[in-house]
């Protein structure tokens, strides 16, 4: 409690008391605190793993609604090849019969869910992750092109509109 007290006191201090505001209290209402905290240009936050859902299952149009009206492509762009990358490691080493680094309250997710998979899928995944991050750092795309060849691949090829081989 003292430590909820002691952020109220801060914002309390933030804000500017009318002049014709006799109360000395510093109450601050959930509007005015909202105001406070409001960081300028902040979007809605990011689902990451909900849009990786969205790719395997090979719904491009949910997809995009996921990415829609996000103004860091690069974070975006960046945490997606990092999460896709754990993901598709952790499919083939299921496949392959390794010990995947995970939980153990979520490898029978992620083993029911690497069965929908083949490795030639996953193979040609990573690929184009590793395309991808390439066309970034080589200056062949920027972000937002690559970001959205990406989605459009990797989203195409789960939902097996590509092959595999």
């Amino acid at each position: 409690a003292r430590a909820i007290n002691n952020e109220l006191d801060k914002l309390a201090l933030l804000y500017e008391h009318n002049e014709e505001d006799t109360n000395d209290s510093k109450t601050v209402s959930p509007s005015e605190g909202s105001s406070l905290c409001a960081i300028p240009g902040y979007e809605h936050e990011f689902d990451t793993f909900l849009c990786i859902r969205h790719i395997e299952e090979g719904k491009l149009e949910k997809v995009f609604a996921d990415i829609k009206g996000q103004k860091d492509t690069a974070k975006i762009f960046f945490v997606l090849l990092t999460m896709l990358d754990r993901e598709l490691k952790t499919f083939w080493q299921i496949k392959t019969h390794q010990r995947p680094s995970i939980a153990p309250t979520i490898l029978s997710l992620k083993t029911e869910q690497a069965r929908r998979f083949s490795l030639e899928l996953l193979a040609k995944a990573m690929t184009i992750l590793v395309d991808a991050e390439w066309s970034v750092k080589s200056g062949r795309n920027d972000i937002p092109e690559a970001l959205d060849i990406l989605l459009i691949t990797l989203t195409s090829l789960f939902a097996g509109q590509i092959r595999a081989e």
